[in-house]
């Protein structure tokens, strides 16, 4: 385990890393703060049985080319079980449910479709079987939910609230065995080498400074329908 964390390392030397002492040094930052995401992802919230909608990000665990103004969820699934997520609209400008099967998104409902009962609250299912009121389908595959929100007014909106809860009836979590820490530490490292290199590479990737690319789809790559990253 320790000696797959330590090969990432040469992921900051590489030539096209620039040879800086400061994006080195962000270099080596963000292996930890990757690092720090792999451990709670797997050890925190990886059973599809449990799940809960843990933040993607936040101070520390800086993952991905995530939006300032926005603030995402993530909880895993299995498409063979059903969920209910119970929740507040709030005011925040934009609010949406994704499931994704791999890289794809697959299912997806924002504030437009979803139904809100007068005092602001909601329920939604999730579920292979279709289902009366919210629901988004869980196709062969499925296997994370994505919560998004963005702010357009971070003093006077207020954040949307929500939880999930399995449907199914599951017994207690299992207890640690040395066959299950060792998949885990397994998990922990394969995530934290596969998140590095490719969010390394995309971050050293040669760019024309101060040149706004047009805005682009990224659902083929979990990106939310409707939004363009640029």
């Amino acid at each position: 385990f320790c000696e797959r964390l330590a090969a990432a390392g040469s992921l900051v030397l590489r030539d096209s890393v620039p040879d800086s002492p400061l994006v080195r040094a962000e270099g080596y930052r963000y292996l930890a703060q990757q690092l720090a995401h792999a451990v709670l992802n797997v050890l925190g919230n990886s059973d599809p049985e449990r799940p809960h909608l843990d933040l993607l990000a936040d101070r520390v665990r800086k993952w991905g080319t995530l939006c300032s103004d926005a603030k995402a969820h993530e909880a895993p699934l299995r498409d063979d079980r059903s969920y209910r997520i119970r929740g507040t609209r709030g005011t925040t400008h934009y609010l949406s449910f994704q499931v994704t099967a791999g890289e794809a998104g697959v299912a997806y409902l924002d504030q437009d479709g979803l139904r809100v009962e007068p005092d602001g609250n909601f329920e939604l299912i999730l579920s292979a079987q279709p289902h009366p009121g919210n629901w988004l389908r869980l196709p062969p595959g499925a296997s994370r939910l994505l919560v998004r929100q963005y702010f357009h007014d971070w003093d006077s909106e207020q954040p949307a609230r929500f939880a999930i809860e399995p449907l199914d009836e599951v017994g207690a979590p299992p207890g640690p065995t040395a066959e299950r820490v060792a998949a885990q530490l397994d998990a922990i490292a394969s995530e934290f080498a596969a998140h590095s290199a490719a969010l390394l590479e995309q971050g050293a990737s040669p760019r024309e400074p101060n040149l706004l690319r047009e805005p682009m789809s990224m659902e083929s790559q979990a990106g939310a329908p409707r939004t363009w990253y640029g």
